[in-house]
């Protein structure tokens, strides 16, 4: 499946149907709602068209669908991850989308691959699994890692992308010693 311009991708909030669109893939999530869902397709197919897709700045996550108060909020995609991967990830979560307007209208989304997403991601043609490797995700959440404790007992020292909590006190498992944040 090829990605319209996976080059010139523009970050500003779109909807899902201009992701979907530049993706290829809306014509699939209309003629999968459209089969599955045969009573008022019309408006759930607008609900989802409706919704934003955001970037997210996460390393480890490759996508997110957020909903508030059981109302969809948006749909957060790591643009980073390769392009192949970025349309089975905004087809994974648009299939929490369909799920929660389906399944649970107006109320909170409690449904995250369980059976409803499960049914939602095979109906859209990708493979109903959890998680995602993007390597370079992995490569880029490595660059991000920063010194941020030694071990005042053995020397070793501790790397993460977010600091340690300034007003505890870390033990090293290994030796027993603290950690002295850097």
């Amino acid at each position: 499946m090829a990605v319209k311009g996976s080059c010139d991708l523009s970050f500003a909030a779109q909807t899902v149907e201009a992701w979907s669109r530049q993706f290829d893939v809306w014509s699939r999530v209309c003629e999968v709602v459209g089969r599955e869902q045969k009573v008022a397709s019309g408006k759930l197919l607008e609900q989802i068209a409706q919704v934003p897709v955001v970037r997210s700045r996460s390393t480890t996550t490759l996508g997110c669908y957020v909903s508030r108060s059981g109302t969809p909020c948006c749909i957060r995609l790591q643009f980073d991850q390769e392009p192949e991967l970025l349309v089975q990830t905004l087809l994974h979560e648009i299939a929490h989308l369909i799920d929660h307007l389906v399944s649970f209208p107006g109320r909170s989304y409690r449904g995250a691959h369980r059976s409803g997403w499960t049914f939602w991601a095979i109906a859209l043609g990708i493979s109903p699994c959890r998680t995602g490797n993007s390597e370079s995700l992995a490569q880029q959440h490595q660059q991000r890692k920063k010194l941020v404790a030694v071990c005042s007992g053995c020397g070793e020292l501790f790397y993460r992308v977010r600091r340690l909590n300034r007003n505890r006190t870390y033990i090293h498992k290994q030796c027993g010693s603290p950690l002295k944040p850097v």
